[in-house]
This record gives structure tokens, sequence and C-alpha cells, in this order.
């Protein structure tokens, strides 16, 4: 430190540390240095404490927070400069203030109080929208300095004891949180209590609104004789009148109030908020009794806080003007800003009686987001900072350079959802190290500032563990990181009712508890991944009423369930109004093992409500711009960075954080130049393998070492601190208790809740490379299975992450086992996708053990891939898979063959081909039999229920469904009892029989309890015939979205069916434009092509619409068509009839006769085999039509 910095004398003492003036040596700019004071200095707790307020406040840049400059600890040669700090101390070196604003004049007029509160709030704004919450604002910790033009100033200090929502940067468990920190007059209840789980940004607003009004009256809101007096007063008092010293508009008191609401939900949220509310007081209106500013002033001190100032200078705010600037905030000019708070304007409250003030009142109104992003540029680097800074670099962000059409468009789809709300998605695609997750970063975080959205934040891992996707962004979204399933449930029930007085229902709570905090004696409730995209639906409902959601997926190509919720909230973003935008990083490497994964972005890419967004490297002038910003560089080597690193900002941003870590660097008056020798890497790859290398070689042990790196990268990004010990010990590695230290100091870890994170996958990635070709990485990830316990967690079952660490292993049979237990799981929940990667896997294992290409094991996953493709309308390709199984002949094992039979039939079944199908359930049933396998046995008379159905046998399909219900029920198989009951229902809908109403409900709870999301779909559909059948269009439409939001989010083909009986409901209404849009869908959707018997709904829907219009083109057309596709067989006889009778009654009423009697015999033709009866009386009438009339 003595090297750059000469000390000049000390001005202060705070609770920890001393502060001293100081010269940078290079520069002559004087500084101000904080030094841990001798008796704290190597005490743990008030260390970590030091460390929090520069990791805090590094962070920041701008102009109303004290600037950190560098940091660092004593040396020796520190002792004559600085004989009470033993070497090793900490200290920090910041911009030099010229007073507080607790040693200055109360502010002498409306003007100056609002100047002073808007450049506080647009700090708070900064900062909390970086997840980092003051804790102790109060006058004393608001500084002044003077700008380039004699103007004060104003700037927030001593982030001490901030409270950091980032879980990356502590444990947020630490007993440290829990305690009551901050000085009383200004600490909000939640303070006082130490419910650290509920600070926000309202706990500093709250402060903000006791210095605003000791500012405004001369005394702070609650004065006592002693400290526990004060806080009982915010615990339990009322806040008294404020008697006004100055002029002040109609309404500050009430803004006051606001913030100063013991109710948390009753605070303005955000600082912006509150920014807003205070533009749109206005000026006060003159009048007769306004308080003699100039004598109140005169006689008005603040009273100090019983804690001492950060530091202290002689000269005060009497010798600075203080006129009424134009304010630059980041918050944008207050013109912008006043623009905005217009939006947030509610029906104000009767103006206060005489007997005292209003009420706070909750405003929870959406502010759109302003046309444009940007705000005035925050100063560049200057003499300030010149040379200094690498003991801060790889704490301090960057600030984002370029990317200016990025950025617009990103700002532009946000405020689509605010004007739409409705969901969007942007893809962002690029190579590593481009900025994709800054950019999804910065939008949360400018979005955050403005007030204007609310962020959530999920991270991926190659293979998911406890710390990733969904569940962790919900966990710190709510406060509940580390907490049990049980206790989780309370939590988000108190956070919703505290923060946002609401009143959740209580199987929100239950249900996401059990699916973000899974206990292992109680395994999670909700079996399938819509379960779970429901109630983070209800969530975002809930939160997304107050301001737009942003939810940002880091490394979507390891996110399947992330992926598999964007898909899903674009395909019900109609029916849910979600005031939602997703922002996904992709790497496009990380794909090529990822079969789910990829078809669900393909899927995304092709809806025409995802954007997506290649970034590519940063163009030469960004790229200088950053390099030069990064550190206070030397010209010549800014050029040779940019040469090097080619537009790559992250290789930019690694390259100078090594040569901080390794002394590389040197001062000169120029800037930092590069010591001779240094190492000067040509790649990305290449230095990030350097720097993993040299940090190994510098631990006592370097092999322990590279052990447990390479354990922490086969567990992924995240890194359970838990489980990294326990396959360290399980390794017999020895402990190296310095090395997580080591990472975080080398700025290549961060801290999570229960563990830490690789802070670029990257280096995980260089790790894995590394290791891979060792035996090493073998014996590490075998060790993973074995030792890995607990319960699933999201979409990956525990079975499927240990199988991945087994594949890994290279221990392809052991892998075998687990991969087919994860693929029943998969299939049993309708998760087809998610069965087919797996399945992919097993076929790779196959390989890797070198199996004959006809070997029954290869067999065997093939029908597993048709049984999967087949529900998801691949008839062709599971056909083909299926032939070639069972062209192996009796070398196939009996039980193969049946499953083989089984699903051909039921493909045969829905290609219109019966006899065939009828031929494969008869030899799968024999085979079954001979196998005792019971729950094939209820399947294939499942099957063969359908087929009699479809011939008109309704007595014999019901006594199949019923047998087959007997059997699964006697050996317990609750999926194929379901089925069995659906099929009972489906006999009574086929003959109007309201009687099946009951089997239809029962089979509905059956599917819940088995998990079966495809059976849920199909019930629903069931139940809303039967409700459509009774009359009850509002309740058919209900079950009929069900079904279809089911169907979309496993991939099923009954999607577009149920949405062509959403047109039925039109019909019937008389919504004949909706219903030509549904039918014209539905006849050109492709998955109706694999379900003949279903194929002429299309063509019966345009019917009813081209009659209705008179349209005899479309009538001859469609009539046409039915005469070819209609079958007696289908399922969907009665409104197949029902509708082609109606097509015929507005034929008639327009006297088309023979075109009438033409849907008359069509109409017949759909229920011959099931109600004979009607057939005849309608093609009786068609005939009396036709001999009664001339043609139409």
């Amino acid at each position: 430190m003595v090297e750059t910095f000469e000390i000049l004398e000390k001005l202060g003492e705070g609770g920890m540390g001393e502060v001293f003036r100081a010269r940078n040596r290079a520069t002559g700019v004087e500084v101000a240095i904080k030094v841990l004071r001798a008796n704290f200095a190597t005490e743990t707790r008030y260390r970590e404490s030091f460390n929090r307020e520069v990791r805090a406040i590094a962070t920041l840049n701008h102009p109303a927070i004290v600037k950190v400059l560098d940091y660092g600890t004593t040396t020796e040669d520190c002792k004559a400069a600085l004989p009470d700090a033993p070497p090793g101390s900490l200290w920090l070196a910041m911009e030099l203030a010229h007073g507080a604003l607790e040693d200055a004049p109360l502010p002498p007029d409306w003007t100056s109080l609002r100047r002073l509160l808007l450049e506080v709030l647009d700090a708070l704004a900064h900062s909390h929208a970086r997840g980092i919450i003051h804790r102790d604002l109060k006058p004393a910790n608001v500084l002044w300095t003077p700008d380039e033009a004699g103007h004060a100033r104003w700037m927030l200090s001593d982030y001490g004891i901030a409270h950091i929502q980032d879980p990356s940067f502590s444990s947020q468990t630490s007993d440290i949180h829990s305690r009551a920190a901050g000085t009383p007059t200004f600490m909000a209840p939640e303070q006082l209590h130490g419910h650290w789980r509920d600070y926000g940004p309202w706990t500093d607003l709250y402060a903000l609104g006791c210095m605003s009004y000791l500012l405004s009256s001369g005394r702070a809101p609650f004065e006592g004789d002693s400290l526990m007096a004060i806080a009982m007063q915010h615990l339990t008092a009322e806040v008294p009148p404020l008697q006004a010293r100055i002029a002040l508009p109609d309404g500050f008191e009430n803004w006051v109030r606001r913030l100063l609401s013991r109710d948390i939900s009753r605070r303005y949220r955000r600082a912006a908020d509150a920014a807003r509310g205070l533009l749109l007081l206005g000026e006060p209106e003159p009048t007769s009794d306004a308080p003699a500013t100039e004598t109140m002033v005169e006689a008005s001190t603040l009273s100090h806080a019983p804690t001492l100032a950060f530091y202290r200078d002689s000269e005060t705010l009497d010798a600075v003007e203080l006129p009424a600037l134009a304010i630059k905030t980041a918050l944008l000019d207050t013109h912008q800003l006043e623009a905005m708070a217009h939006h947030d304007r509610v029906e104000s409250s009767p103006k206060p009686a005489p007997s005292g003030p209003q009420r706070p009142v909750r405003i929870a109104r959406s502010v759109a987001p302003p046309p444009d992003w940007r705000a005035p540029e925050l100063p560049q680097l200057s003499e300030l900072t010149l040379g200094l800074g690498k003991g801060l670099f790889g704490i301090r962000d960057a600030r984002f350079i370029g990317r200016q059409e990025e950025r617009d468009l990103l700002w532009h789809q946000l405020r689509r959802v605010h004007s739409e709300s409705k969901t969007r998605v942007v893809l962002l695609r690029g190579d590593a190290g481009m900025g994709k997750t800054r950019q999804m970063h910065w939008l949360a975080t400018r979005a955050e500032e403005l007030g204007v959205a609310t962020a959530l934040r999920a991270t991926h891992s190659p293979i998911m563990g406890p710390h990733d996707g969904l569940p962790r962004a919900l966990q710190t979204f709510f406060g509940a990181t580390g907490l049990s399933g049980e206790k989780t449930a309370r939590r988000l029930d108190h956070a919703l009712q505290t923060h946002w007085e609401l009143a959740p229902a209580p199987h929100l709570c239950q249900g996401l508890a059990s699916w973000i905090a899974p206990d292992a004696e109680r395994p999670p409730s909700l079996t399938s991944p819509l379960e779970r995209y429901a109630l983070l639906e209800e969530v975002v409902h809930l939160i997304g009423a107050e301001r737009p959601i942003i939810l940002g997926l880091d490394d979507v190509q390891w996110g399947q369930e992330a992926l598999g919720f964007a898909l899903h909230a674009l395909n019900t973003r109609d029916e849910k109004n979600l005031p939602l935008l997703i922002i996904a990083t992709v790497r496009p490497e990380g794909l090529d093992e990822r079969l789910a994964e990829r078809q669900l972005l393909d899927l995304l890419i092709a809806h025409e409500h995802c954007e997506t967004l290649d970034l590519q490297a940063l163009d030469a002038s960004h790229q200088r711009q950053l390099v030069r910003d990064l550190l206070g560089l030397e010209d010549t080597l800014v050029r040779q960075i940019c040469g090097r690193t080619a537009g790559n900002p992250l290789f930019a941003v690694q390259l100078i954080e090594d040569w901080v870590h390794t002394g590389a660097l040197q001062s000169s008056p120029y800037g930092y130049v590069l010591r001779q020798g240094a190492p000067f890497d040509d790649t990305l790859h290449a230095l990030l393998t350097r720097r993993i290398d040299a940090l190994i070689e510098s631990r006592p042990d370097p092999q322990a070492a590279r052990w447990a790196l390479e354990v922490a990268a086969a567990l992924g990004i995240d890194i359970d601190q838990q489980e990294w010990q326990l396959m360290c010990d399980d390794l017999d590695i020895p402990p190296d208790p310095g090395l997580l230290d080591e990472l975080l100091v080398r700025a290549m870890a961060g801290l999570r809740p229960r563990g830490w994170h690789f802070r670029l996958p990257l280096y995980r990635d260089v790790i894995e490379s590394i290791s891979a070709t060792t035996p090493r990485w073998r014996r590490i990830h075998h060790c993973a299975a074995s030792v890995l316990t607990g319960v699933s967690h999201g979409s990956t079952s525990l079975a499927e992450r240990r199988a991945r660490h087994l594949l890994a292993a290279e221990a392809f049979e052991e892998a075998l086992p687990l991969l087919w237990q994860a693929n029943q799981h998969h299939i049993l929940r309708s998760a087809y996708l998610p069965s087919l990667a797996i399945l992919e896997r097993i076929d790779r294992c196959h390989d890797a053990l070198r199996l004959e290409a006809n070997h029954p094991e290869r067999a065997h996953a093939w029908i597993a891939r048709a049984e999967a493709e087949r529900y998801m309308g691949a008839f062709r390709s599971a056909r083909e898979l299926l032939d070639r199984a069972l062209a192996l002949g009796e070398s196939l094992p009996a039980a193969y063959r049946a499953d083989a039979h089984r699903v051909l039939a039921n493909i045969e079944n829905f290609s219109n081909q019966p006899d065939l199908a009828l031929t494969h359930y008869r030899r799968a049933l024999d085979l079954f039999h001979r196998v005792n396998d019971d729950r094939g046995t209820a399947r294939c008379l499942h099957g063969l229920g359908w087929i009699l159905a479809g011939l008109g046998d309704i007595s014999a399909a019901r006594q199949a469904f019923v047998d087959g219900h007997h059997i699964a029920e006697r050996s317990g198989e609750l999926l194929e009892a379901a089925w069995c009951t659906h099929g009972i229902a489906e006999t009574h809908i086929r003959t109007w029989d309201a009687r099946g109403l009951p089997f239809a409900q029962r089979a509905h709870k059956l599917f819940e309890a088995a998990g079966s999301r495809s059976g849920l779909a199909l019930s629903l559909r069931t139940l809303g015939d039967f409700a459509r059948y009774h009359g009850d269009l509002s309740q058919a439409r209900q079950h009929y979205r069900q079904a279809r939001h089911l169907a979309h989010s496993i991939g099923h083909v009954l999607a577009s069916l149920t949405d062509s009986l959403l047109g039925f409901c039109d019909l019937e209404e008389g919504n004949y434009a909706e219903a030509e849009r549904r039918f014209a869908a539905f006849e050109t959707s492709p998955p109706n092509l694999m379900f003949p018997l279903y194929r002429p709904i299309g063509a019966i829907g345009s019917l009813v619409v081209a009659a209705r219009h008179d349209d005899l083109c479309g009538v001859d057309t469609h009539l046409n068509a039915l005469q070819t596709t209609l079958d007696a067989r289908t399922p969907m006889a009665r409104d197949f009839s029902v509708f082609l009778e109606q097509a015929a009654e507005l034929l008639l009423s327009r006297q088309r006769v023979e075109r009438a009697a033409h849907a008359l015999e069509l109409s017949a033709l759909c229920v011959e085999r099931v109600a004979p009866a009607r057939a005849e009386a309608l093609r009786a009438r068609r005939s009396e039509l036709l001999d009664s009339a001339p043609a139409g």
C-alpha cells in the first residue's frame, strides 16, 4: 500500500476502522483510506464484515455512491506510516469526501430537499438493482464532495453492514444477519426484529422516510431516552404529525408516511417508485402561514445518531453552492422520470383533516418502461482511478459496453410484455465469452433500477444438482434458501402476505415447497412438470400484477425443465395473460448430447413469440472501450489486448484478471503496464488452463487440490458443499481447508447457500477437458454415483443423475438399470421428450458395450422408443422400429415381443386398420398370459375395448374395459386401472349416456394419483365432452383448455384435437369467425394426419361455417372431402352427426336442398353403428327432402 499511497493524516474513526487522508504517489490525487482497527484485524467476524463492505460497494458504479478505488492488506512496509495496523490488516482506498450531511445545515427549501432526496433515491435504485441493501442509511452516511462546477454532490457511504441479496456473496444463513444491526433512529421494524429474510429495498426506504422526516421537520420521527425506547416506538407507536420547518408541497407528509409504514406491503417497493411519488408532489403552494424558512434553518440542527460518523472534515456545506440543477440519475433525467411518474397515479385520498395526517395508501400498478432505456453516461475513468484498482479486479463489475442494438431489442420486448400482459421469450445464442449472461443480467438490472420489472434468475449445470434451475431461483426470490420443506412453506406464505398483501391458497405454498425444497423423508408431491409449471404461473400471476416479471434462464442447453416451462408459457400465453419476459442464454456447443433440450429449443425458435438473438464478437471500438474501462491500463497495452482477444469480452477480462492476481502489472504515470516476461496467452482456453494450473501448484498439496477441483467439476457448476465433502472423503483426498478461499480470492468461484459455484462455467469445462483423459475422471464419477443420496430435484430423478455419472465413468452396464428406471419415471408422467433422451443414452451404452445389431436388448430399446414416438404421433417411425424388433422372431424374449405387438396394435388402430390391430392385440394377450404379466394383459384389454367400440360393439367393448380394470386393480397397476376406467366412460359417451360421468371423474382422479399427464389430458377432454353435451359450455371450455395445455406440454397430438373441440363450442355459441380459424388450423396441422378417424373434424366444422355464410364453393369442397374421409368407427360419431345435421339445417334455410340432403346422409353414416335408429331417421328425412323439393 505505501508504495502507492502517501499517508497524510488521520481523519477519524468508525465502529471498526480508522480513516486516513492519503495521496496517490503517481497522480497526486488525494483519497481516503479506511483500515480495519488493530483490535478487529484478526477477528474473523469483523474481517468478514469489512470484506462484505468491499464486495458490496465495489460492485457499484454511481456518482452518488462513494467510489472504491483499491483494496488489500497491509505489509511490514506499512508499519512506519500505520503503526497501529498490524501486518495483514485489511485496507480500502476510497474517494475523498468533504463532509457529511449530519454536520450540514438543514436544507433551506423544498428545492434543496427534493434534490438531496432524489440523489439518494437514485443511488439506492442503483444498489438495490444489484441486490445490495444498505441497512444503515442515515445523515452520517450521506457525504458530499464538490463536483467539477463547485456544487455539492451527495454520496452514500459505509456499506459495512450491507445485506447482499445475491447468494453468491454469502451463505445468507450466517448469524450476523439474524442480529439487529444498524442505527435505531433509522431502523425498519424488520431490522429491529432481526428478520433478515424480509430485508429488501423497502428496508432502506424506511430509513429514508426517517431521514426525510428529520430533514423536513428538524427532528426524528421517533425519539427517546434510550436506544430501546426508540426501537419500541418504531415497532408500536404511530408516526407523529410532521411539523414542517419549510414550505412543503401537499402530499409530502403522506409520502413520508408511506415510507414509514410498519407494513412492508404498504411501503414503496422500489426506490424508483418513491422517486416517482416524490416528483408527483410538485411545488409547495405559497400560504400566509408557511414556516419562516430562514429562522427555522438557523435554529435547526440534526439530531446526531448514536454511532460515529464515517469521517468528518472541517469544511461544511456553508461554503458550497446548492442551486437547483437538472438532476442526472440512473433513473434517466427528471423530465422522463416525471413522465413515468404520471403513469403511477391513483385516486388520491381526501386531504388530511386538521386532526391528523393521511394514512399511507398502497399503490400496486405497473409503470410502463420508458421508450428509451438509456441513462446519462456515468463518469469515465479519470485521474482518480488511474493506476489503481488491482485489488478490486474480479470483484468490481466492468461497465457494459456496446451491444446497443441487442439492448434495444430486449427493451422493446419488455415494453411489449408490459403493454400486452402476455409471455414473450428471447433466446441469446453465442459462443463462450460473448457476453450472453451479461446481456441477460443487464436487462434485469436496468429494469429493476427503473422499477418497471421484477427479476428472477436461474442457472443450469450439465448434471443438474440441488442448486440448479427454477427451484433455486424461487428459493432466492422468496428468501427461502437453506430451509426445510416445512419451513419453506411457512416462509412462502409469510412472504406473500407480508410483502404483497396476498392470501395465497394453501396448495400454492405447500406445492412450491415440495418442489423447491423437497425433504428426503417426504418425496415431492408434484409428479409432473405441468404441475410445477402451473405453480410457477400462479406465482407470476400474483407477483406480476405489480410489474412484469423477467425470468432469466442461464445455460438452458442443460435446462430441460426451464425450456419446457418457456414453451408451455408461450403455448398458453393467450389464455393465461402472464406479464412474463423469459430471457434464456444458450451455448450451441452444449447441445451435442441433449436430445430433449435440442427439440425443445427447436420448438421455441419456431414459435412466433420467441426472438432469437445471436451474439457475435464485439466490434473493435467497443472492445477497446471495454478494455480501457476495466483498469487504468497504458494505451499500448490496451491495443495489444484488443488485438489478442479479437472481440471476445470474457477473454479480455480474464486476461487482465490473471495479470492482477499474478502481479504481472506495474504502475506507471500513464497507467498499468505489463512486466517483462509476463504471460500473454493466445486463447481463452489456454489462459484458463494456465490459471487453474497456477492455482493447483500454489497449494500445499497440489495433487490433492487437483483431485478436489476435479470432484467439484464432476458435480457441476453449482457445488453442494456436503456432496463435495462426502466425495472427497470417500476418495481419501487429503483436506485442503484453504482451497475454496483461494478460489474466491482469485475470483474463480463465488459462494452459494450451502455451497459455492464456478464463477465461469468455462472453468468447469477446462477442468473436465484436462481430467477426462485420465483414469481419475472415471473414478470420480463412479464415486459420485455411489455416494449421492437424497431426493430428486425438479425433473431430474436421482436415478437419472446417478446414471449420468456412471456414463461419465464409462460404467455402462451399471448405468443401464438406472437409465431404464429413469425412462419409466418419464413415461409414467407422459414426459416423452425426456424419455427419448434417456433412450438415446441407452443406445450409446449398447454401442459402448458392443452389443450386436440384433441383440434383444437393442430391440428392447427400439420398442420403448416406439412407445414414446407413437404418443407424439410419429407412427411411421414407431412402426419401423417395431417391425425391426419383431423380425428377430423367437430370439426376442416373449415379454418384449408381447410389448411390441401391443404398441403396434395401438398404432394400427389409430391408422384405421382395425383387423390388423385385433391380430396384434390377440398375439400380445397370448404372450402376456404366457409370462404372467398382468399389467400387459390389462393394457391389451384396454386396447381391445377401443377397437370393439369403433366396430360398434359397445357392450363387448365395455366388458373388455371392465375385465382390464379388474386385472389391473387386482395386481396393483394403478395406471392401467385408470385407462380402463376411462374406456368405460368413453363407451357411455358414444351412446350419449350421462351415467358415464362418474367413470370419467373416477378416471381423472386415478390419472392424478398415477401422475400420468397424457391420461389427465384425455380424461379432461372426456369431462369437457360430458359438460358440452349437457349444455355447460363454460365448463366444457375450461376442461378443453386444461387438456390442450397438458397435451402441448408433453408433445401429445391431442393438443390440436382439443382446439377443434373448442371450435365446436364456438359453433354452439354462434362465434363462427373464431370457429373458422380453429378448424382451418386443425385441417393444416400435421398431427391430425396420424388419426384418420378424427381427420374429418376440420372439414365438418368448416362445412358448418361455409353453410352459415352460404359459401357454396366451400360447402361443395367440404362435402366431397367428407365423402371419402368419414368412417362410422370414429370415436366422435355423435359430434360429427350433430354438426352435419346443423349444416343441413343452415343449407335448408337458404333452399339448398340437395346439399342439405347430402349432409344428412353423411350424418346418418356417422351413427349407423352406435345409434342405428337415429341413422334410419336421418336417412328417412333425407328421402323426404329429395322427394318434396327441387335440387338446391
